[in-house]
């Protein structure tokens, strides 16, 4: 990791979503993540801190969806290709 990549995981309140997002999280990366509702911002954020994770500076949330092209753009802008 250079400091600088940019990871996006979409579904960040699922069952895998989470887990992939405290991973990253955990190993310093700046993390995007979608979820469908800003009101499970504070579910995630309770989770990550329930185990063990304390810097969040690098996590940051997007509202969007997979049944619509609203925020999908703004989401994915600026993140590091695979």
């Amino acid at each position: 990791m250079n400091g600088k990549e940019i990871v996006l995981v979409t579904g960040g309140t699922g069952f895998l979503g989470m887990h992939i997002l405290f991973q990253l999280v955990q190993k310093g990366y700046s993390v995007r993540t979608t979820i469908r509702d800003k009101a499970s911002i504070g579910v995630v954020l309770q989770t990550l801190k329930d185990n063990g994770i304390s810097n969040l500076e690098g996590l940051s949330f997007y509202e969007a969806d997979l049944n619509h092209d609203q925020n999908w753009e703004n989401a994915i802008r600026g993140c590091t290709p695979p």
